[in-house]
């Protein structure tokens, strides 16, 4: 018995789509506000030298324990796009990934305010304003608020009790059907 091209091409189909590796996608915020890291840390810088930062941990974020110091390796593209404007005593977030005993940037870092979670502004980041007012939130809320969306390029947080906040732009009055409360 002799199989007709569509039938080879049909069975060449299923075999590939059931041994083909899963894909997970997300863009930068979902990875940091998800967990998608070895950790989300809050810190001061201590030094920069070349391509490393030696950091002081204060908070995890979210993930895993960090030492109180650790130095963290930046990727050249991290540094040339991003490092600039990052110096001793600035504060800063970092999405870390470890490999062996080695820090790296996993999804960026950010240049901060303070070390006051609830209050802490970014004041640096590559992000796109609405991801940022995002990000910002979900630090200010220490990782509770996770369920973001968008509406073109505003940004808002929808709440456990199913009210909504805009975040993105700030605007003093609530959206059309939205709760402003915080």
């Amino acid at each position: 018995m002799r199989l007709r091209p569509s039938g080879i091409a049909l069975c060449l189909t299923a075999i590939a789509v059931f041994v083909a590796p899963s894909v997970h996608a997300g863009d930068v915020l979902s990875r940091l506000t998800s967990g998608h890291q070895y950790s989300l840390a809050l810190g001061t810088v201590v030094s920069i030298s070349d391509a490393t930062v030696r950091f002081e941990v204060e908070t995890i974020i979210s993930g895993k324990t960090l030492p109180s110091v650790i130095n963290v390796e930046i990727p050249d593209e991290w540094v040339v796009s991003n490092a600039q404007g990052l110096g001793p005593g600035n504060h800063a977030v970092f999405s870390l990934k470890k490999e062996a005993a080695r820090y790296t940037i996993a999804w960026g870092f950010f240049r901060v305010s303070s070390l006051d979670m609830g209050t802490l502004e970014i004041i640096e980041s590559t992000l796109p304003p609405g991801d940022v007012a995002a990000l910002q939130r979900y630090i200010n809320s220490e990782g509770t608020e996770t369920d973001f969306f968008f509406i073109g390029t505003t940004a808002y947080v929808r709440r456990p009790d199913g009210t909504s906040k805009q975040l993105y732009p700030p605007t003093d009055e609530p959206a059309e059907g939205m709760s402003s409360s915080d």
